[in-house]
């Protein structure tokens, strides 16, 4: 605008078409892929303003919306729509895509207003400050109709065989405590409605440097939370502060060696998944039907996969009722049982999660081009979204007459989850090579996943406040070493300009050599809370419902992957063709020596929650638990009175997804400006 103001506009749009995508690595057949596309626009505006010498104000706006079209299911009648899952190993998903790719177009939008003011202030007293004060408004919408299926149904079967290039389901009743097959319906009650969370905050920072050997960073930061979920409700009205503070000291005060340490209190926003647990509009129910009917190719495979989904949908519909019989006879023992709108409520009380974190460092240079930095950090995670249903939480009775125990999503600090690292990064870059070397040791601990990859974040369950008379046991929750615990993770390279005349272009090489040691994984089953001698009842309680419960019969990440390296190459070649454009063609190798290691297995685990041929055992008082050999038949793992077995391929890999990313050549071209 003049010398002193600039407005900066941009447009960002991606349109991503795929094919042959899927929800999950553990599929079995074509029939599970699906095409969808994701596009994307992202908008903004920016305006800088120098008004004094030494006060600069900056504003900003921006907006990205963001849909996904047509991912999922093709057909939304029983035979194609309906999703079959296999109970025997883990639950690998064929038949039909996951969600409902004709039902309705999701979308996730987000808009945020900035405001910042930059003042610099010099005193011979005090030395130099750089103030920022500044207002943030950050704002998410979401519409979506969440079908599971494309009929929204599931089957989830006994197992599955293939013979000759067909896939034959295991289709066997029910079992009293749940296990075999069952049928899941997760219908939507009512449509979608747009829900709205917006975070505003006001914050302020003091970058003080007090003199060539002192400097201070001071600051803080204030969030108000307003989470409005599709119904209308409010989730959360919550606030509070996170200081950032930190010291660095520089001892002969010319940049060569530098200590420096910071503590900082970082604080989330509400998340959607969160926010919208008591949302009714757009969000399935969860209920689980027994199957009662005959077995289905569990001896002759002689019943293909459409004739077998039809025949489990006759029998349901014409002898048990279909879904219109919820009595209690007929639905899953410990199943699932919620309808939106009456599964989770708020009391007012639910805050962000915070981390509180702290670093101590010291800097070194080398030379004139070199570096090297050593940085201790330990996170403390705290105030974490958890359910809770107890003897004095809330009861309600659905729509469909189902009497259910409604969930009070709150904080809890009963949930742990810590890390603890030593990051070191070097850089030397003689002439006309770049090195350098990243390098971390770090420990992650608790008994907090925090989230899924299909959900995102998700309320843990508190056994100290979740049903506690059923799994407020050790065995539910232990702590140990989380799914993101990778101790040792390092990444080495070394690049090089090859000299060529300025009027050719430019040419550099680079290697790039990584190494991850294996993450961790856990011997965890579903368990039955009921079926032992002196087992609580839901009734004696006065709960509606029995919670499902789990063991962990292993230490909490016993077992890992493997360790994982890869050995990458990239040529680029770049010329300029007008002053500030410049052409490119990089072609990379990624993996170079096809180094197969394993990243992630199968993990399913048997006990007395998912079939009877396990015997039931008092969680709280267990001590030798009897393990029937992997590979042995349920009958004798019943006439032993083993309580758990590993699955048949637990540990072992058993989808593409299983293996690290093989040898792959990658070839890129184009403008930069």
């Amino acid at each position: 605008v003049t010398p002193k103001h600039n407005l900066v506009g941009s447009y960002f749009k991606i349109d991503s078409k795929s094919t042959g995508t899927r929800f999950t690595t553990s599929i079995y057949d074509v029939a599970s892929l699906t095409d969808r596309q994701d596009p994307e626009t992202l908008k903004s505006l920016t305006y800088n303003g120098v008004i004094t010498t030494n006060l600069l104000l900056e504003g900003q706006w921006s907006q990205r919306d963001q849909s996904f079209v047509g991912s999922g299911a093709k057909f939304t009648d029983l035979i194609k729509g309906t999703l079959l899952l296999d109970r025997s190993n883990g639950n690998a998903r064929f038949n039909s895509p996951t969600f409902c790719g004709v039902c309705d177009t999701e979308t996730r939008n987000n808009n945020e207003y900035l405001v910042k003011g930059n003042y610099f202030l010099n005193t011979k007293a005090m030395g130099s400050h750089n103030f920022v004060v500044g207002l943030d408004r950050f704002e998410e919408q979401r519409y979506a109709n969440n079908h599971q299926s494309g009929s929204d149904f599931r089957i989830f079967a006994t197992g599955a065989r293939g013979a000759n290039g067909v896939i034959y389901p295991i289709i066997t009743p029910t079992s009293a405590t749940g296990g075999n097959t069952f049928i899941r319906w997760t219908p939507i009650f009512v449509g979608a409605a747009e829900s709205n969370l917006r975070t505003d905050s006001l914050f302020v920072n003091d970058k003080w440097d007090m003199n060539s050997h002192l400097s201070f960073n001071l600051g803080l930061r204030f969030d108000k939370n307003e989470a409005v979920d599709g119904s209308g409700t409010l989730s959360s009205d919550d606030q509070g502060f996170s200081p950032r503070l930190g010291v660095q000291y520089d001892i002969k005060g010319d940049g060569h060696h530098r200590f420096s340490a910071a503590y900082a209190n970082y604080a989330s926003r509400i998340v959607e998944g969160i926010a919208s647990g008591n949302n009714a509009a757009g969000l399935p129910a969860t209920i689980d039907f027994a199957y009662k009917g005959p077995s289905i190719n569990s001896g002759t495979l002689d019943t293909p996969l459409p004739e077998a989904i039809r025949l489990v949908f006759a029998y349901f519909n014409s002898q048990q009722g279909g879904t219109a019989n919820v009595a209690a006879g007929n639905l899953r023992p410990s199943g699932g049982l919620n309808i939106p709108g009456y599964t989770v409520y708020f009391d007012g009380s639910l805050q962000s999660p915070t981390t509180r974190e702290l670093t101590l460092g010291y800097g070194a240079q080398i030379g004139q081009t070199g570096f090297a930095k050593i940085d201790l950090v330990s996170r403390d995670w705290s105030n974490f979204y958890a359910t809770s249903i107890t003897t004095a939480t809330r009861r309600a009775t659905t729509t469909l007459g189902i009497p259910v125990d409604l969930q009070l999503y709150r904080n809890s600090d009963n949930i742990e989850r810590t890390y603890r690292g030593i990051q070191m990064q070097g850089r030397w870059n003689p002439g006309r090579f770049q090195t350098g070397l990243n390098y971390t040791w770090s420990k992650l601990r608790g008994n907090d996943e925090g989230e899924t990859a299909g959900s995102g974040p998700v309320a843990n369950v508190d056994p100290k406040t979740y049903y506690p008379e059923f799994i407020n046991y050790d065995r539910y929750l232990p702590v140990g070493y989380l799914g993101g615990d990778q101790r040792h993770r390092a990444r080495g390279w070394v690049g090089y300009d090859v000299p060529l005349p300025e009027m050719i272009g430019r040419l550099n090489l680079s290697l790039l050599q990584n190494y991850d040691s294996g993450t961790p994984y856990s011997a965890v089953a579903t368990v039955t809370v009921t079926g032992y001698t002196g087992a609580p009842t839901k009734a004696s309680l006065g709960y509606n419902q029995t919670p499902n419960g789990q063991y962990y019969f292993s230490d909490r990440g016993q077992y890992r992957n493997d360790n994982i390296s890869s050995t990458n190459l990239a040529v680029r070649y770049s010329r300029t063709l007008v002053r500030g454009i410049e052409s490119f063609v990089q072609g990379d190798l990624l993996n170079g020596f096809n180094r197969g290691g394993i990243v992630a297995v199968n993990t399913s685990v048997s006990a007395s929650g998912a079939s009877s041929n396990f015997a039931a055992f008092n969680p709280f008082t267990a001590t030798a638990l009897i393990e029937c050999p992997q590979g042995t038949a349920g009958a004798t793992c019943k006439t032993m009175g083993a309580n758990w077995q590993k699955g048949v391929n637990f540990g072992k890999p058993v989808t593409t997804g299983s293996f690290q990313t093989p040898r792959t050549h990658r070839f890129s071209v184009g403008v930069r400006f």
